[in-house]
């Protein structure tokens, strides 16, 4: 097993980074700039690689520094909330909430603030997940899904029904309309959206031509595919095809 570096090194080293200079870090651990600096040198020599640019008496993080500084601030902000927990100071409803981007990013996210303000403080984590979800490893409380199939041994509710509608840019309608029925688009370019094998189920061009009475024909799997539902809309609004919305 590898011996990990000093805990109080990897914290004098974050703080300092994050915060821009060993003053700043000083004052928030509680000890002094030397202190801060000799525990960032004492890392730096644990680990074999130079953490800081020291310039002028200021600091910037070299390229190493820069990689672990992410995962640093996240595992000592999990500690934190580990010892809050233990210890109980301060204890809120901590509520966990799993959902595709696009929901997050359009409908969850302008819902939020009223949540709040209906419960009360809270600590609200919202994550950004696609199907399947891992609920015990990743402590979820709720999961927003897009499809019935997922999660048969929890407890589902249906919250909304979708409405697709074919959407094009208006430099596209101008370059290819009038588009006067579904018929029309069966010849103009298509931007798909594939969500991979895990997704319990999603809105095809195949499924919206049936609907609309119109058989799809071998055209209908051809074109631009994206992986996300926002990947394609933003495909359509820069004029390369038609997409399901």
């Amino acid at each position: 097993m590898t011996k990990l570096p000093s805990l109080k090194g990897l914290r004098a080293f974050e703080a300092a980074a994050r915060t821009g200079s060993f003053a700043a870090a000083a004052e928030e651990l509680s000890v002094s700039p030397a202190a801060v600096g000799q525990l960032v040198r004492s890392l730096e020599e644990q680990v074999g690689r130079q953490l800081f640019h020291r310039i002028n008496r200021g600091i910037t993080p070299t390229e190493a520094g820069l990689e672990i500084l992410p995962r640093l601030s996240l595992a000592f902000d999990e500690l934190q909330g580990v010892a809050r927990q233990i210890s109980g100071a301060g204890a809120r409803a901590r509520l966990t909430v799993s959902a595709p981007m696009s929901v997050v990013s359009g409908w969850l996210s302008q819902r939020i603030g009223e949540f709040v303000t209906l419960q009360g403080p809270t600590d609200f984590f919202l994550r950004t997940d696609d199907d399947p979800v891992d609920f015990e490893r990743n402590l979820i409380d709720i999961r927003m899904s897009y499809g019935r199939f997922h999660y048969r041994t929890h407890d589902t509710e249906e919250i909304a029904t979708d409405a697709v509608y074919p959407v094009c840019s208006p430099d596209f309608l101008d370059r290819h309309g009038p588009i006067s029925s579904a018929e029309s688009m069966l010849n103009l370019p298509l931007i798909h959206t594939d969500w991979g094998p895990t997704a319990a189920s999603f809105s095809s061009w195949r499924d919206w031509f049936e609907a609309a009475k119109v058989t799809p024909g071998r055209k209908t799997g051809h074109g631009m595919i994206a992986n996300s539902s926002m990947a394609a809309l933003n495909l359509a609004v820069s004029g390369l095809g038609i997409t399901l919305s």
